[in-house]
């Protein structure tokens, strides 16, 4: 078996077509039996290696919100199906925006994730939140509302928390001086 696994591996070297990606590894602790669950779980990490959106060292998507919208577009191209640009990542970036004070450049980071699930009630609530920190309350106000509204609609379980966030900027209930908290 270890002859025909080294056949393999040079014809591939030599040999691989274009754009043909592999690898080979060999698990000397296993038995023939055990490396198989070994030897999926590195398959399907090298097939995917493309697939987590890469970060600088601050945290922060490489090229912001227009290098989120690249990645997905070339996972998409790559696996030949149109690949969603997750809510959760959109939002992740305009919370990060906000804790470096861009309150401008979160507000649209979190419109365009209004524009991109506008039946989410979070993704209101969240642009609620970058017009708040932006000290833009009425804009957070209106937000909010949309918030509720669809989060009543839907059953949402962050319904609360949006119902808190509108009380925070209205005066109403909570201290209006609370900050937002980046519930995404």
């Amino acid at each position: 078996m270890q002859d025909g696994f080294e056949q393999l591996r040079k014809t591939l070297t030599a040999k691989a077509p274009k754009d043909f990606r592999w690898e080979s590894a060999r698990y000397p602790d296993e038995t023939h039996g055990s490396t198989v669950l070994r030897a999926h779980y590195a398959g399907l990490r090298m097939v995917f290696s493309d697939w987590p959106m890469p970060h600088d060292s601050t945290g922060m998507p490489e090229g912001g919100m227009a290098g989120l919208e690249k990645h997905y577009r070339d996972l998409s191209g790559r696996y030949g199906y149109h690949i969603e640009l997750p809510e959760n990542a959109v939002n992740g970036l305009g919370y990060h925006l906000m804790g470096m004070k861009k309150f401008d450049e979160a507000i649209a980071v979190f419109q365009r994730n209004v524009e991109l699930y506008p039946s989410s009630a979070n993704v209101y609530d969240s642009l609620g939140e970058g017009y708040e920190s932006a000290g833009k309350l009425e804009s957070a106000t209106q937000n909010y509302q949309k918030a509720i509204e669809l989060g009543t609609k839907t059953g949402d379980p962050g319904l609360d928390s949006f119902q808190d966030h509108l009380k925070r900027v209205t005066g109403k209930g909570k201290a209006a001086t609370d900050k937002p908290t980046g519930y995404n």
